[in-house]
């Protein structure tokens, strides 16, 4: 336990200052009386009188110093009083505790997040059409097939060999010029990586005109489809010829589907 030491200022118990107020009263009463004594013999009549003024005398001298006792009690009793822990340097600077504000953080911004949609859609890949496999010279023989087969019309196709060959515009480069600015890749076939060469079997009638077309050779349906769309699409041929005459003549070509 931490000692206390302190130093106040020693006073005396009230009742030794009432002690020391009677024995003054008492001092001061013999001392008159023993002025008094010099002249009792004469003056005992007078100093039986003056008694009582005596007395009064002496109560007033005892009460002022009772009551200067008292006021002097008062202030030892309102002495300031010391103390001091042990080991403790009150001297010593005491630092203030700061109470700092607490900070809250700020809130975090609201950003509008921008979802980026990728383009699930792929760009549309090159068709690449091969060249016909087949003699300029000869382009419309096809030895495997059937030269007397009917048409939709039920008009025989005599020639599969004329004096003089169909001619598109453009020869054979043109051929193959517009059928790759044409034909147009399927997407199912693209998402699905369909690829392959289709084989289209088609008349060109006395007019240059395209008849009768149909796939002798598939790969996938839908690119049947395409093929067979380009190819009737190509107009504007020059007939063959046999005896001078315009004729009606079976044509061939392979389109090649092809995913770059």
């Amino acid at each position: 336990m931490t000692s206390l030491r302190g130093s106040m200022t020693k006073q005396s118990p009230k009742r030794s200052i009432l002690d020391f107020i009677i024995d003054t009263g008492k001092i001061l009463l013999n001392y008159l009386k023993f002025k008094a004594m010099k002249n009792i013999k004469s003056n005992k009549a007078n100093l039986e009188k003056k008694r009582g003024l005596f007395f009064q005398l002496g109560l007033i001298i005892a009460f002022s110093l009772l009551l200067f006792a008292f006021e002097w009690g008062s202030a030892i009793n309102n002495t300031t009083v010391n103390y001091q822990l042990a080991g403790i340097d009150l001297e010593t600077e005491i630092t203030p505790i700061t109470r700092h504000k607490e900070l809250k953080p700020p809130l975090p911004k609201e950003y509008v997040k921008f979802e980026v949609i990728k383009d699930t859609e792929e760009p549309k890949k090159e068709i690449e059409i091969v060249s016909v496999d087949i003699d300029p010279d000869e382009g419309y023989r096809i030895p495997e097939i059937e030269l007397d087969k009917e048409t939709d019309h039920g008009d025989p196709i005599i020639w599969g060999v004329t004096e003089v060959p169909p001619k598109f515009p453009g020869g054979m480069k043109g051929l193959q010029h517009v059928l790759a600015k044409n034909t147009k890749y399927p997407n199912i076939a693209i998402e699905n990586d369909m690829q392959g060469k289709v084989y289209v079997r088609f008349v060109i009638n006395e007019k240059g005109e395209v008849e009768d077309a149909y796939v002798i050779r598939s790969v996938y349906p839908i690119l049947d489809k395409e093929a067979l769309r380009v190819v009737r699409s190509l107009q504007n041929w020059e007939p063959g010829k046999q005896g001078g005459k315009p004729v009606k003549v079976w044509f061939t070509v392979p389109i090649v589907f092809v995913l770059n």
